[in-house]
């Protein structure tokens, strides 16, 4: 199964909290500024007991957030947020996925994120945006 989500709106995701999305195995995030907080996006993932590849990218501008990508079996991660007013110390991203094995990863700011538990990473994209001034 497979869902893809776009925003249009510069709204946050609150995601209720009895979501359960069983046979979900690929989740696209596109142009998702936020979620409401971050039990919403825990929440989300943690409820999608057999994905295995995440999709997020973001291109609208966003002045700070605290991205967790934390899931036990997921095994692919794309992660594109190319465009953003200026990274800060609140904006970080937190990538803990024990069964991952193939990143890509593209940011403004090579500071911004910490890695958990990825020993079994195999493929690795890394690319570091210029930031506009």
């Amino acid at each position: 199964m497979v869902l893809k989500l776009d925003m249009l709106f510069p709204s946050g995701i609150e995601v209720p909290v009895k979501v359960c999305l069983p046979s979900l195995k690929v989740l696209h995030l596109d142009n998702v500024i936020s979620f409401w907080d971050d039990d919403s996006a825990n929440r989300l993932l943690s409820n999608c007991p057999v994905l295995e590849h995440l999709k997020y990218k973001n291109e609208n501008e966003k002045e700070n957030c605290k991205d967790i990508v934390s899931h036990p079996v997921l095994k692919s991660l794309d992660i594109d947020c190319m465009t953003c007013k200026g990274w800060s110390d609140d904006l970080k991203i937190l990538i803990d996925a024990p069964s991952l094995v193939d990143l890509k990863y593209c940011v403004c700011d090579v500071n911004c994120h910490t890695f958990v538990n990825v020993e079994h990473l195999l493929k690795l994209i890394f690319i570091v945006y210029k930031m506009k001034v």
